[in-house]
């Protein structure tokens, strides 16, 4: 009797244990990409994708934790670069452009929504712990301690490109629950993965991140000159040639007919 009331306390305990567990267990994401796949051809104008979503519920209704407001922050991030950094000098009275910086991985496209603007949703520490923000992100993935006036360089430079976002687009938010934006890719796209990271924020912490791929790859003549670019550079100079001397030779025989 005595032992069965033991194992009986003790599955008690342990039912309000998990109990007491399953109301700090945060809320997830539900998300989904209107696009998997951007195909980059010839009459390539750019492209546009939805990211739509929901916020699900933890176990625990009645906790904290699992209340609104919440906050929506998605970033699009391109496949990664090599970028060199220079700034105009005058030497002897010539102006010539001196490297000042070489960033061997950076992202060749960034892009950033929120329901907010990131510094009012996100702090400094929470900013630089998850990695978000295009000025994070590139100190965290070159590993090193860069000054942000060295880094805004690289936007003020892409930034006729519209390589990089740094204004915080809205996303529609409904009721706590349900969201969804527009992404605008540039014309300029770099082929590869497109990292797609949403994070569910609560009072500046970081609740949840769901992430996704979206491919962008050549196709028809782009993709064939890319390759003989790439992998066929003899080739490809040999037919840059052969079609120079076409097009000229063709251009003096219809400039070379005498009019009657």
């Amino acid at each position: 009797m005595k032992r069965l009331l033991i194992i009986l306390s003790l599955l008690f305990c342990q039912t309000g244990f998990f109990s007491a567990l399953g109301t700090v267990i945060p809320p997830t994401l539900v998300t989904d990409l209107s696009k998997k796949v951007i195909s980059i051809n010839v009459n390539f104008s750019g492209s546009k994708f939805h990211i739509f979503g929901a916020v699900k519920r933890g176990f625990g209704q009645d906790s904290s934790i699992d209340q609104p407001p919440f906050d929506i922050l998605i970033e699009v991030i391109g496949p990664p670069i090599s970028l060199d950094l220079f700034k105009k000098e005058n030497l002897y009275g010539f102006w010539i452009n001196k490297k000042i910086y070489s960033f061997n991985v950076i992202p060749s496209f960034y892009s950033i929504s929120g329901t907010k603007p990131l510094e009012n949703i996100l702090s400094q520490e929470t900013k630089k712990d998850n990695k978000i923000g295009i000025f994070e992100r590139i100190k965290a993935t070159e590993n090193i301690i860069a000054d942000n006036s060295v880094v805004k360089n690289i936007a003020l430079t892409k930034e006729s490109k519209t390589t990089y976002t740094n204004e915080t687009k809205p996303i529609t938010f409904l009721e706590n629950t349900l969201f969804s934006t527009e992404i605008d890719l540039p014309t300029d796209l770099t082929e590869g993965d497109y990292l797609v990271r949403i994070h569910l924020i609560r009072f500046k912490e970081v609740l949840a991140t769901q992430e996704d791929i979206i491919f962008v790859e050549k196709v028809g003549i782009e993709q064939w000159i890319h390759y003989l670019a790439h992998e066929k550079p003899k080739l490809y100079g040999l037919l840059a040639i052969l079609l120079a001397v076409s097009f000229g030779w063709i251009a003096s025989i219809i400039f070379s007919r005498k009019a009657y």
